[in-house]
């Protein structure tokens, strides 16, 4: 059997944790970071952990400060709460403040909404259990409202040195403890949202995991949805396909559906290519003629399929990923984007997707290729899963 560093590459016991903390948590190990999480690992070295179980304890208990910042406040992003109030319509508005830590954001949001009347569901994610755990409690200290608009103190009451949320109000709220590397956010989330709060928490994870959770926004938001961010993280919101800027301040994306965002992502794209045997003109016209009234995927193959002749791979990754959110798609179609996954060099979205292929269709050779990656990129979860899966459905012993 092998051990935890055979199985994670690691040669020494800090690289092992580190190993495991970006797979399975997908929090990258900084200059920041690495300090304290050195010290920490000084000071417990004694309890060496044998087990993923145990090192998964470790690193949830041990060195939760080091990698999860908590640190938040009540109305901290007064902009965006302001501009939730002017856009949000319907009987019921959902929201998911994701990253939510010990609470604030979440009740925050829902003290303004009821303040307007709005009725709401707040779907409050985070990785910290801790936090999540005391979120509930809906118990706060004075430092916790450094921020506090007078307007909203019907929304508290003080009890001794805290301050406690109204009942009434923790009820719009359900805290949900999710890693979302491992359990995606539809398995608890049902319905879909029509606003997602992410604030100060893609900074702090790998690219793989940031790109994970951005298509997980994309594919748990509802069309003509909107997603609050912060400057420095709505970078990685504008590569989404699906996904358009609205606003800079505050930073506001929404989700358009595939005909509006085909006539604009037809223009950027064909005004940059310069070696059409047609004009510009002439291929934007024609393509937007045939798309404008309705939607034909055979049209859109067709731009996949020129963008491929000529290398654009980037390009035609973009637009067969609408393809792919078409509900028209095919298997050829998901085979021919984890082609293009490979040539972009994309291999987190080429195993974001085989997995889905996988369960979709079950077939032997996509479950053997998942099981070599899971093998190559040291996955250990997804290898020993899938490999228990192939050999349960083809009464075939791997080794």
């Amino acid at each position: 059997m092998k051990t935890l560093k055979e199985l994670y590459r690691a040669t020494t016991f800090v690289e092992l944790i580190c190993r495991f903390i970006e797979i399975n948590y997908g929090v990258k190990i900084t200059e920041t970071n690495s300090e304290c999480l050195l010290k920490i690992l000084y000071s417990v070295f004694n309890r060496y952990p044998e087990t993923e179980e145990d090192l998964d304890f470790f690193v949830r208990f041990y060195l939760r400060d080091c990698l999860w910042n908590n640190e938040s406040y009540f109305f901290r992003n007064k902009a965006q709460l302001e501009e939730l109030v002017k856009i949000a319509k319907g009987d019921l508005v959902r929201i998911l403040s994701f990253g939510c830590a010990e609470g604030q954001e979440p009740y925050s949001i829902s003290i303004v909404l009821t303040d307007q009347g709005i009725k709401h569901k707040i779907y409050a994610v985070d990785l910290d259990e801790i936090a999540i755990s005391k979120a509930k409690t809906g118990i706060y200290t004075p430092f916790d409202l450094r921020n506090f608009d007078e307007r909203y103190t019907w929304a508290f009451r003080v009890e001794g040195e805290y301050i406690h949320i109204r009942e009434e109000l923790k009820e719009n709220v359900e805290f949900l403890h999710i890693n979302c590397l491992k359990e995606p956010l539809e398995e608890y989330i049902r319905q879909k949202v029509d606003f997602i709060f992410c604030n100060n928490v893609l900074v702090y994870l790998t690219d793989n995991y940031k790109k994970n959770i951005a298509k997980q926004f994309c594919n748990l938001l509802v069309y003509d949805g909107y997603i609050f961010t912060t400057q420095e993280e709505k970078s990685h919101f504008g590569m989404m396909p699906g996904l358009v800027k609205i606003s800079d301040e505050p930073v506001l994306f929404q989700k358009k559906n595939i005909s509006q965002i085909i006539e604009k992502d037809l223009r950027d794209l064909y005004l940059l290519s310069g070696n059409n045997e047609q004009t510009d003109d002439e291929v934007i016209i024609g393509y937007e003629n045939a798309l404008k009234d309705n939607f034909n995927i055979e049209i859109l193959r067709r731009l996949v399929t020129l963008n491929i002749n000529r290398e654009r791979f980037d390009e035609a990754k973009k637009w067969q990923y609408l393809v792919l959110i078409s509900g028209e798609q095919n298997e050829d179609d998901i085979d021919l984007y984890l082609e293009i996954c490979r040539r972009t060099g994309d291999m987190e979205e080429l195993l974001d997707m085989l997995r889905k292929k996988v369960n979709i269709f079950k077939k032997e050779k996509d479950i053997l290729l998942l099981i070599n990656i899971a093998k190559d990129i040291g996955n250990a979860d997804l290898y020993f899963s899938y490999k228990n899966l192939y050999e349960s459905l083809f009464n075939k012993k791997l080794f």
